[in-house]
């Protein structure tokens, strides 16, 4: 075996084992790293304002012998409303209330002035954030931004945000443990016809029985049938790559350009019906057809163009955008968009 030049450093690489980390892996691992410290802080956070909040609930419980002046109206502690331990949105990201706080608001005083006392001792809207470090104004204010500098309020709030890209980061590591570590040896495919067919026979009754329930529309081709039929194309395609079943690989040809047509008659049907050619829409459908392609990549150091799907779905999405976004106000007449359909037509 030759040995393989990583910069100006040679490598001798042993035939079947994986190259080093490259500098894309590792900012990939310190940026998850990051991100899972942060969730764990705000998990914790997230648990010491719910053990507050509940010791402070039952150090104000009424005992038996005060239920009586409760009822009457007495000096006795009366049951607080929304003392049942659920949180609320505010008290979770502002944290427990303090006994002066409470003391302001049930004094006599004035309810709005002790109230905004209360939320600017918990660190509410008049009390000004203070970063560990000094930052730009506006750019102290973001949420990523208050999550790096420790401000406890923006990682609660921004706790299940955190724990969606814990997860992602598991499932990329989970991907590198399994085909770059050497956590888990190479192994021969060996495809049986019977067993696919009955896995796939199996899944098929287990939809019927569980999942299938009245269309809400009558119209052909409409959203639940068609997400319905990726939905059972998406088995087919694991399953014969799982199994490499090389038989099937002209019938998976049509199906792939069939996903890719329903992709593009969703995108049209959007468009032509909605008329809403934000950037916004554009760039959401952008993240969404390749943000998780996109990690794979620099986690497993693998070309775009490995994953081809997701580039043909983003090809054709770009296609339809552009051909209707042009000339957009023309869109309600037939003839200018068969127009358009055969223009496409001869430039792929």
């Amino acid at each position: 075996h030759a040995p393989m030049v990583a910069g100006s450093v040679v490598v001798d690489e042993l035939p079947g084992a994986s190259p080093p980390p490259g500098a894309a892996q590792i900012a990939v691992f310190i940026t998850f790293s990051v991100i899972l410290t942060l969730w764990t802080r705000a998990e914790l956070a997230h648990r010491a304002i719910a053990a507050e909040r509940a010791a402070s609930e039952r150090g104000a419980s009424p005992s038996p012998s005060s239920s009586d002046d409760n009822k009457t109206g007495g000096d006795g502690a009366g049951a607080m409303p929304g003392s049942d331990g659920a949180l609320s949105l505010g008290d979770v990201e502002l944290g427990p209330v303090d006994k002066k706080d409470e003391d302001a608001t049930a004094g006599g005083g004035d309810v709005e002035s002790g109230a905004k006392a209360a939320r600017a001792s918990r660190g509410g809207d008049t009390a000004p954030v203070k970063p560990i470090v000094r930052v730009d104004e506006q750019l102290a204010k973001l949420a990523p931004v208050r999550c790096l500098l420790g401000d406890r309020r923006a990682l609660i709030a921004s706790r299940d945000t955190l724990r969606s890209w814990t997860e992602l980061g598991c499932v990329l590591a989970l991907f590198w443990i399994a085909d770059r570590g050497g956590a888990v040896p190479d192994a021969e495919k060996h495809y049986d016809r019977d067993l696919f067919w009955a896995i796939f026979g199996a899944l098929g009754a287990y939809g019927w029985f569980t999942t299938a329930k009245e269309c809400r529309s009558n119209a052909p081709l409409n959203r639940e049938q068609t997400e319905e039929w990726k939905g059972w194309m998406q088995v087919l395609f694991l399953l014969y790559h799982y199994f490499k079943a090389s038989e099937m690989y002209n019938a998976i040809r049509v199906f792939i350009a069939a996903y890719v047509w329903m992709t593009g008659f969703g995108n049209f049907s959007y468009y032509y019906v909605r008329k809403d050619f934000s950037f916004h829409r554009f760039a959401q459908m952008m993240w969404r057809l390749n943000f998780f392609v996109f990690f794979v990549c620099l986690a497993m150091r693998n070309d775009y163009v490995l994953y081809y799907i997701c580039p043909m779905h983003t090809l054709f999405t770009w296609a339809v955008y552009f051909a209707l976004y042009v000339g957009r106000e023309h869109n309600t007449n037939a003839n200018v968009v068969l127009g358009k359909f055969a223009i496409c037509f001869a430039a792929s």
